[in-house]
């Protein structure tokens, strides 16, 4: 699956630097991508993860975020 999220307060590269890390850290997740121009990132997981968790993981490493979309990815 992969689920895209609004960041609210990305300000730089290192920003994206620890963002991707916070996402990958959560297990079942394979991959974050962040989109500096849009502020958004897109994360490729398994279905265990959940947005909440998501969320809840960009929290804990300082940043904010909402949902926009989250899609099946066949593989």
């Amino acid at each position: 699956m992969k689920q895209q999220l609004h960041l609210l307060d990305v300000s730089c590269a290192s920003c994206i630097k620890r963002i991707e890390a916070a996402l990958n850290a959560v297990p079942g997740v394979s991959a974050a991508d962040v989109n500096f121009a849009l502020r958004t990132v897109t994360v490729t997981h398994s279905d265990s993860v959940t947005t909440e968790m998501l969320i809840q993981a960009l929290a804990t490493a300082g940043y904010q975020a909402t949902a926009l979309t989250e899609t099946s990815v066949d593989e």
